[in-house]
């Protein structure tokens, strides 16, 4: 599964900012608990889940081969 994680449109509105940074933290902060969630609901219904998070492999190919376009590629 890849997920990507939403920033408030107020936040980064305003690019090179204080509340551009504090949207972009608070996004990629949510992203650990996103996945334990996930996590525990695929091992809720039987399957083996891993969550590495961002470490280990290139996030921008893995969410480009899974579908998501272009919008896998934003971070590259």
């Amino acid at each position: 599964l890849m997920w990507s994680a939403r920033q408030s449109l107020e936040g980064t509105r305003r690019q090179a900012g204080i509340t551009e940074n504090y949207a972009v933290w608070y996004s990629y902060s949510r992203l650990p608990k996103v996945g334990v969630q996930i996590q525990e609901f695929i091992r809720g219904l039987g399957y083996q889940a891993l969550n590495p998070g961002m470490k280990g492999y290139l996030t921008s190919p893995l969410a480009a081969f899974s579908g998501m376009g272009e919008h896998g590629r934003m971070s590259s």
